[in-house]
């Protein structure tokens, strides 16, 4: 006897209308690059935690410093549920409801002196150690 069921599942909203933290930091990774010629790099890694967090790790790379990597910030899901999350910078937690939120703090994380001057010594330090190796 064959038995065919119906379909149990409902109808999916395609359109993704929340985008992720890791979408997010990646897009800025880009803008990092752009905006410094490529001499830096950003890269975001995922780790799922036995738990079930997730984190999603920022880090800015000197490639002509033999890829060194500065651990800037990460994002830290509760699960597979994206908001609300908790963003960790300078050993500070903020919560994230949304991903407004979450831009808003990116944006100002970005705009501190403490970041900037991070920035300028990895761009500093790159230069130099092109320079000498040409």
């Amino acid at each position: 006897m064959t038995t065919t069921t119906e379909n149990l599942w409902p109808e999916f909203e395609l359109e993704i209308l929340t985008v992720s933290p890791k979408r997010i930091l990646l897009e800025q990774a880009s803008f990092l690059m752009q905006a410094t010629k490529n001499i830096l790099e950003a890269d975001v890694t995922t780790f799922s935690h036995k738990g079930g967090e997730i984190d999603h790790n920022f880090f800015l790379i000197a490639p002509q410093l033999d890829g060194y990597r500065y651990s800037l910030l990460f994002v830290r899901q509760n699960g597979l549920i994206m908001y609300p999350s908790t963003l960790y910078f300078e050993n500070q937690a903020f919560l994230i409801e949304t991903e407004g939120i979450l831009l808003q703090e990116l944006r100002r994380i970005f705009s501190e002196q403490r970041t900037k001057n991070i920035i300028s010594s990895l761009l500093a330090q790159s230069k130099d150690n092109k320079n000498s190796v040409n």
